[in-house]
C-alpha cells in the first residue's frame, strides 16, 4: 500500500511558494509594458456603434448626443491624464450586418481603446 507524500517541512514549502509567485509576477510584468491600443501621448480613441438611420434612429439619437456632450465636457476639463478623448461614432442602420461591420471597423481600422 502506498503512503501519501506529506511535506513536513513548512519552511521549504513557504519559500518554494514565494519563489513561484515571484517568478509568475516577474514573468507576467512584461505584458503590461506595451502601449494600449487607441492611446497616444495626446489622444484616447473611443468608439460607439449607434443607429443614426433606420427604424431605431429616433429613439437612439439622444445616446449619440449624450456621448458627444460627455466627452466634450471631459476634454474641456483637461481630458484624461492630459489626453483628449476622440469619439468615433459608427452608424449601424439598426441592422445586424452593419453592426458587425461597424464593430470590426472600430476595432481593426480605427484601433479604438473601448467601444
Amino acid at each position: 500500500m502506498r503512503k501519501a507524500l506529506v511535506c513536513k517541512d513548512t519552511t521549504s514549502l513557504t519559500i518554494g511558494s514565494i519563489l513561484f509567485l515571484c517568478m509568475v509576477f516577474l514573468w507576467s510584468a512584461d505584458g503590461h509594458c506595451e502601449s494600449a491600443r487607441g492611446v497616444t501621448d495626446d489622444t484616447i480613441k473611443v468608439g460607439a456603434v449607434i443607429a443614426m438611420t433606420g427604424p431605431g434612429a429616433g429613439t437612439l439619437f439622444p445616446y449619440q448626443e449624450a456621448f458627444k456632450n460627455y466627452f466634450r465636457y471631459v476634454n474641456e476639463q483637461g481630458g484624461i491624464h492630459g489626453r483628449k478623448v476622440k469619439l468615433i461614432v459608427e452608424d449601424d442602420r439598426f441592422t445586424i450586418p452593419a453592426s458587425i461591420a461597424a464593430y470590426k471597423k472600430l476595432l481593426y481600422k480605427d484601433s479604438v481603446l473601448a467601444i
